[in-house]
C-alpha cells in the first residue's frame, strides 16, 4: 500500500531516484514474495518451507532496519562502511579474481578428492574436526573454502588434507601460494586501504563540523549585534545560499590544504607572504652537521668525539617553529636567574616538567632535588628487582600445603603439589626454576619496599620545603600519596603474609600500583584513557556489539528448532545443528568467538555441513564483523592515536620552547651568553643524576664552533648537549709506551689498514671475508650433521682457528686504538662479547670438570650455533637489512611508553591469576576431563606460577581470544566459575582491543615516518650524486674546451 500511494502520486522516475526507496521497493517485493510462496502446490517448496521457516519470517526484520539511520553514530559507520566499500573497488576486483582463479583451479585439481569415508582422510585433523564441508567438490564449497583460508591467513589442516589425498607430492603448495598471493599481500592491501580511507572520512567530517560550529558563531554574532530581525535574516541566507558560496567554501578548504602542504615542503615553518626574516629563513643547521665540525676540531688534537644523538625528525620540526615564534613574539627581556636556574629549567622541559616559579633557596633545592633523583635511579632498580621477586618467589597457592620451607632451598615440585586422582599425582607443569625461599624473599621484599618508600618520602620533603611555601608544584601530591601508599601496604601484607602464611596475597595490587606510577606509563594513560580516544573506541564498539546481538538474534532464531544430528565425531556425543544456537545467551557468546577469533570454521561448521544455504549468512556476519568492524577498530585508534599524538606533540614543542627561551634569558646579558657561562651551563646540567655530562672541552669546542651563542644559536646548542657527547684519546698506549713499534713502518702500514678508508677500513672489509669464509664452513658442517655423515676432522679443526682469528681481530684493534675509541662503537662491542663468548666456549670442554663435559654433550649444537651470531654482522653491508634493523631499533627504542603500559596490564593480569586460580589447571584434575583444553593438553598454559601466567597471557594477547582458556576456568573454579571466566573478556578489551591496537597504530605511524626519512635521504643522495656527477662533466668539458 505504501508503495502504490507513492506511485501514486509520483512519477516512477521520480519514485526510484530515491535510495530509501528503492530500498523500501525491494524490500517490499521481498516480503511480498516470502508471503505468497507458502500458498504454492509444489511438495518440495513446502518441504524447503518448513526447515527456513524462521529465516523467512526475520525477511520483515530488514525494513525495521531503515529505522536506525535516525542515529548520527549509525549514520557516520555505515557512512564509512560505504565509503570503504565503494572506493575499494579495484582492490576487491583484484581480490575476486584470484579468489575465482584458486576456487576453478582447485575444482579441477582436487575436486572429488576431499569427501567423507575417504580412507586416506583417516586419522587426519581435517577428519577429526569433521570439516569435509570445506571441499573443492564445487564452485559454492570451494569458495567457502578460500574465503576461510583467507580470514584464517594459512590453515595447514587443507594443506596437510590435499597431500595426503593427491597423486602429486607438491600439490600443498597451492596453499602457500594462495597465502602469497591474496593474503599477505592484496588481503593487506585492503585492510591498509581501510586506514586511509577511514582517516580521510573523519577528516572530512571533522572540517565540515568545524565549518558549522564558526558558522553558528558568526551567525549567534549577528543576532547579538541586530537583534531578532537579523537573526531571522541570517539564517534565511544561509538556507538560500547559492551554490557559489559552497563552491567558495571548498575553494578556501583546498587552498588551505594546498598551502599546508606547501609550508611542509617547505620544511615544516608557517611563514606569512609578508615576513621578511631572511634570517628565519635560512634552513637550521642539524644537531648531526655540528657536530661533524667539531669532530674536525678533535681531530687535529689526536681525539675523537663520539655522540648518541637520536632526533626525531617531526617533534625537532615542531621545536624549531615553537622557539621560532617564541622568541618573535617575546621582547628583549632582561637577564634573570642565573645558571643554577638555566640549567635547572632546561632539565625540566627535557622531562616533561613544567616549572614556571623557582625556590628562594635554589641551590639547596636543587640538592635536594639531586638526592630524588639518586633515589629514583634506585627506585627503577628496585621495580625490576620487584619484578624479578615476583617470578620468583613461591607461588601463594603452594603455601596450602604446608611443605613449604622458610629458609630451604627445593624445586618448584616438592613445594607446589595438586591433588591426587585415582592414585596418580597430579602434574601442574611449573616452570622448572627453583623457587627463592620465603625467608628469603621476605627480607628482599622489604628492602625493595623500603627503597621504593625513600624515594617517595624526599620528593614530599622537597614538595613540603621549597615549592609549597611558594605555592608551585614540582611533583604531583597524589603520585607521592599513592606511592607511599602503594609501598606502606606492600610492606604490611609482607609483614601478615610472614606471620599467618595464608594462600592469598594481596600485594600484586600494590606492586601494580607502583608499576602505574612509572613515567611512560603515566603518560600513555593520559594520551589513550582520554574521552576522545575512548568515545571514537566506544563508537566502534557499541556498533560491533549491536552487530553481534542482531546476528545471534537471527542465528538463535533461525537454527533454535534443528536440533537434528549434523554429524558425529569418533568417541563424542552427536553433534547438532543448532549447536551453540539453542539459547539467546549461548549464540551471543558464540557469535561474539566466531567475531574476533579464527575458531568460526568449528562454530559454524554444524549449521554449514547440514544445510549448506546457511554460509551466505555466516559470510555476511564474518564479512561484517572480521573485515569490516575489526578494521575498523583498528582505523579508530590509528586516528585517533595519529591525531592525539601530533596535538601532544605540537603542544609539548610549545613547552618546551618557551622554557628554552627562559633558560637563555637566565644566562644572556645583552642578548649573548658568555663563554664562561655556557661551559658553567654545561657544567650545572651534567650533575644531574638523569642528564649525561658533557665534559667542558667539549663545551667549549661547542662554543668556540658556533662563535657566539646568542639566541638562535643556543637553541643548537641545547640539542646537542641534552644527548651523550663524548672525547676519547684516538691512538693505543702504544704510541706512549712504544714509539718506536708505533713509528716503524710494518706498524704504520697496519695502522692504516685499521683507520683508512673512513667508510669500510681495509682490515674490517678483510674480517667480513673471513667472517663470509667461516659461514661456508658452517653451512658445511650443518649439512654434515643433519644427513648424518661423519664431520671431517680439518672442518672441527677449523672452528678453534676461526675463534683464534676473531682474538686476533679484536688484539690488533686495541693495539691501534685506545680502549675508548675502541669500546665508542657498538660493532666493537658486538665484536668483543662475540669473540669472548666463542672464546669460553671452546677452553669449557677443556675444564677437568665432569658436569661441564655432561651439559657440554647437552648443548653441544647450540653452542656450535653461537659461531653464528659474528656472522650476522656481515648482513649489515645490505641497504635493506639496514633499513629493517634501523627500523626495528628504533621502534623498540620510541615505543617504551606503550610497552610499559602493556607490561604494566600484563603484569597485574599475571599476579591476579596465580593469586586467585593458582593450583586450578593441571594434568589430572577431575574438572577438566572431556574439556578441549584437556584434549588438546594445554596443561601447559596454567596459572600456577608467574612465569606460567605470563607466556599463557601472552599467548592469549597475540591469540586476541582463547575460549579453551575459559572454559577451563569456569570448569575448575568451582561455584565462582561463572564469573572467573569473565576475567579473559576482560583482558581481551583492555589488552587485545584497546592497547594492542595502539601498538599497531603507533608502529603504522613510525614506520610511516622511518620510511618517509629513509626516502627523503635517498633523494638526497641520489641528488647529491648527480651533482657530482653534472660537476664532473662539467670539468672534462671545460679541459677539452682548454686542449
Amino acid at each position: 500500500g505504501e508503495v502504490a500511494v507513492k506511485l501514486s502520486v509520483k512519477s516512477f522516475d521520480e519514485y526510484w531516484s530515491t535510495a530509501a526507496n528503492q530500498f523500501d521497493f525491494l524490500t517490499t517485493w521481498l516480503l511480498l514474495f516470502t508471503s505468497v510462496l507458502p500458498y504454492l502446490p509444489i511438495a518440495e517448496v513446502e518441504a524447503d518451507l518448513k526447515h527456513y521457516a524462521n529465516i523467512l519470517r526475520l525477511l520483515r526484520l530488514v525494513r525495521v532496519i531503515k529505522q536506525l539511520k535516525q542515529f548520527p553514530r549509525v549514520q557516520f559507520m555505515v557512512y564509512t562502511i560505504t565509503r570503504i566499500v565503494d572506493a575499494a573497488g579495484e582492490i576487491l576486483s583484484l581480490l575476486g579474481v584470484s579468489l575465482f582463479f584458486f576456487c576453478t583451479l582447485s575444482v579441477n585439481l582436487f575436486g572429488g578428492m576431499l569427501y567423507e569415508g575417504n580412507p586416506k582422510l583417516e586419522e587426519t585433523e581435517y577428519s577429526e574436526k569433521h570439516w569435509y564441508a570445506l571441499n573443492f567438490n564445487d564452485m559454492f564449497m570451494a569458495s567457502a573454502a578460500w574465503f576461510a583460508q583467507l580470514l584464517c591467513e594459512y590453515l595447514p589442516i587443507y594443506a596437510d588434507a590435499i597431500n595426503r589425498v593427491s597423486a602429486w607430492g607438491t600439490a600443498w603448495l597451492i596453499f602457500p601460494f594462495f597465502y602469497l598471493v591474496s593474503c599477505a599481500v592484496i588481503f593487506e592491501l585492503l585492510l591498509a586501504f581501510t586506514v586511509e580511507v577511514f582517516m580521510a572520512v573523519k577528516e572530512e567530517g571533522e572540517f565540515h563540523a568545524n565549518k558549522e560550529d564558526v558558522e553558528m558563531k558568526r551567525q549567534a554574532s549577528i543576532a547579538s549585534q541586530e537583534g531578532g530581525q537579523g537573526t531571522l535574516v541570517g539564517i534565511e541566507d544561509q538556507h538560500h545560499a547559492p551554490a557559489e558560496q559552497h563552491t567558495g567554501h571548498a575553494k578556501e578548504h583546498a587552498a588551505e590544504h594546498s598551502h599546508g602542504e606547501a609550508v611542509e615542503q617547505h620544511g615544516g615553518h608557517a611563514k606569512s607572504h609578508g615576513e621578511e626574516d631572511s634570517e628565519s629563513d635560512e634552513e637550521r643547521t642539524k644537531p648531526h652537521e655540528h657536530v661533524k665540525e667539531m669532530e674536525k676540531m678533535f681531530l687535529k688534537k689526536g681525539e675523537s668525539l663520539h655522540h648518541r644523538i637520536k632526533v626525531d625528525s617531526e617533534f625537532q620540526e615542531a621545536l624549531e617553529e615553537a622557539y621560532e615564534e617564541c622568541c618573535k613574539e617575546a621582547g628583549d627581556e632582561d637577564s634573570q636567574g642565573g645558571v643554577c636556574r638555566a640549567a635547572w629549567q632546561l632539565e625540566n622541559t627535557l622531562y616533561s616538567k613544567v616549572l614556571h616559579q623557582f625556590p628562594e633557596d635554589i641551590e639547596a633545592a636543587r640538592e635536594l632535588h639531586y638526592d630524588a633523583l639518586r633515589a629514583t635511579r634506585l627506585y627503577n632498580k628496585a621495580i625490576v628487582a620487584l619484578v624479578i621477586l615476583t617470578c620468583i618467589e613461591v607461588p601463594a597457592w603452594c603455601h596450602s600445603s604446608g611443605d613449604v620451607g622458610m629458609w630451604t632451598w627445593q624445586p618448584g615440585s616438592d613445594v607446589c603439589k595438586v591433588p591426587s586422582t585415582d592414585g596418580v599425582d597430579g602434574n601442574p607443569y611449573l616452570s622448572g626454576i627453583w623457587y627463592l625461599p620465603p625467608g628469603y624473599a621476605l627480607v628482599a621484599e622489604f628492602i625493595i619496599e623500603f627503597l621504593i618508600l625513600r624515594k617517595f618520602l624526599l620528593e614530599k620533603r622537597l614538595e613540603d620545603k621549597y615549592f609549597k611555601p611558594i605555592h608551585t608544584v614540582y611533583t604531583n601530591p597524589v603520585s607521592i600519596k599513592f606511592g607511599c601508599m602503594c609501598a606502606i601496604g606492600s610492606i604490611i601484607d609482607t609483614a601478615i603474609f610472614a606471620i599467618f602464611r595464608d594462600s592469598i596475597r594481596f600485594t600484586f595490587l600494590f606492586r601494580t600500583g607502583l608499576l602505574c606510577l612509572l613515567p611512560g606509563a603515566q603518560r600513555l594513560y593520559v594520551l589513550i584513557f582520554n574521552k576522545k580516544m575512548l568515545g571514537e573506541f566506544a563508537s566502534v564498539g557499541v556498533f560491533f556489539v549491536g552487530t553481534v546481538m542482531f546476528f545471534a538474534w537471527i542465528s538463535v532464531t533461525t537454527l533454535v528448532n534443528l536440533d537434528e544430528v549434523s554429524f558425529t565425531v569418533e568417541g563424542k556425543d552427536p553433534v547438532r545443528v543448532n549447536e551453540g544456537f539453542d539459547t539467546l545467551s549461548g549464540g551471543i557468546y558464540t557469535m561474539f568467538m566466531a567475531g574476533i577469533t579464527d575458531g568460526f570454521i568449528d562454530i559454524f561448521m554444524p549449521s554449514f555441513a547440514k544445510y549448506p544455504l546457511s554460509g551466505f549468512l555466516w559470510i555476511s556476519y564474518l564479512v561484517i564483523a572480521q573485515v569490516l568492524l575489526l578494521n575498523l577498530v583498528i582505523d579508530t585508534f590509528v586516528t585517533a592515536y595519529l591525531k592525539g599524538s601530533e596535538n601532544e606533540r605540537e603542544s609539548t614543542a610549545a613547552v618546551h620552547a618557551h622554557d628554552m627561551r627562559g633558560a637563555f634569558l637566565a644566562l644572556a646579558k645583552h642578548g649573548v651568553v658568555s663563554k664562561d657561562t655556557f661551559v658553567a651551563f654545561v657544567a650545572e646540567l651534567g650533575k644531574s643524576p638523569r642528564m649525561k655530562p658533557v665534559h667542558s672541552d667539549v663545551a667549549e669546542a661547542l662554543y668556540d664552533h658556533l662563535e657566539e651563542v646568542n639566541e638562535k644559536t643556543f637553541f643548537d646548542a641545547c640539542c646537542i648537549i641534552q644527548h651523550r657527547v663524548w672525547v676519547t684519546p684516538r691512538d693505543s698506549y702504544l704510541s706512549v709506551y712504544a714509539p718506536v713499534l708505533w713509528d716503524s713502518s710494518w706498524f704504520t702500514y697496519v695502522r692504516k689498514q685499521v683507520w683508512e678508508p673512513a667508510e669500510l677500513p681495509a682490515f674490517d672489509n678483510l674480517m667480513n671475508w673471513v667472517l663470509l669464509v667461516n659461514l661456508v664452513g658452517i653451512a658445511i658442517e650443518s649439512v654434515d650433521n643433519l644427513s648424518n655423515y661423519d664431520v671431517p676432522s680439518w672442518l672441527l679443526q677449523s672452528n678453534k682457528i676461526f675463534t683464534f682469528v676473531y682474538v686476533g681481530e679484536v688484539v690488533v684493534k686495541l693495539s691501534v686504538k685506545a680502549w675508548g675509541e675502541y669500546w665508542s662503537s657498538p660493532g666493537n662491542q658486538f665484536d668483543f662479547f662475540t669473540t669472548v663468548l666463542l672464546l669460553s666456549t671452546q677452553l669449557l670442554q677443556y675444564l677437568p670438570i665432569d658436569e661441564v663435559q655432561a651439559d657440554l654433550s647437552h648443548y653441544a649444537n647450540v653452542l656450535r650455533l653461537l659461531r653464528l651470531v659474528r656472522v650476522v654482522k656481515q648482513l649489515k653491508q645490505y641497504p635493506r637489512v639496514q633499513f629493517m634493523a634501523s627500523t626495528i631499533s628504533s621502534m623498540i627504542d620510541a615505543s617504551g611508553d606503550i610497552l610499559s603500559l602493556l607490561g604494566v596490564v600484563l603484569f597485574f593480569f599475571t599476579t591476579f591469576s596465580v593469586n586467585f586460580f593458582g593450583g586450578l589447571l593441571y594434568e589430572g584434575s577431575p574438572h577438566l576431563e572431556e574439556s578441549e583444553y584437556a584434549e588438546k593438553r594445554w596443561y601447559v598454559f596454567n596459572f600456577n606460577d608467574t612465569i606460567m601466567a605470563f607466556v599463557t597471557w601472552f599467548t592469549n594477547l597475540l591469540c586476541e581470544y582463547v575460549p579453551e582458556y575459559a572454559d577451563a576456568l569456569e570448569r575448575s573454579a568451582g561455584p565462582w566459575g561463572a564469573v572467573a571466566w569473565l576475567i579473559f573478556p576482560c583482558y581481551y578489551i583492555i589488552s587485545v582491543a584497546i592497547l594492542f591496537e595502539i601498538v599497531k597504530a603507533f608502529t603504522i605511524e613510525l614506520f610511516l615516518v622511518l620510511k618517509e626519512e629513509a626516502d627523503a635521504a635517498e633523494e638526497s643522495d641520489s641528488g647529491s650524486d648527480s651533482d657530482s656527477d653534472s660537476e664532473d662533466e662539467g670539468e672534462k668539458k671545460d679541459n677539452r674546451e682548454i686542449y
